[in-house]
């Protein structure tokens, strides 16, 4: 979360498990790159748009 700029400040409690997951092992080796992440993020919104786009297009 913090990694797509959600600040968890105000959830402590999610914030101190999210610090702990990232600890594991497991989800180290789930970690992409930075350029990974953003084309990641891209190309979710671009999906979001679509989506948009699509329930635009049935209220018409």
């Amino acid at each position: 979360m913090p990694r797509l700029g959600v600040n968890l400040n105000d959830y402590p409690q999610l914030q101190d498990w999210s610090e702990r997951l990232m600890q594991r092992p497991a989800w180290q080796k789930t970690e992409s790159s930075a350029e990974d992440f953003e084309q990641f993020k891209r190309r979710v919104k671009v999906l979001v748009k679509l989506r948009r786009h699509k329930l635009n297009q049935g209220n018409k």
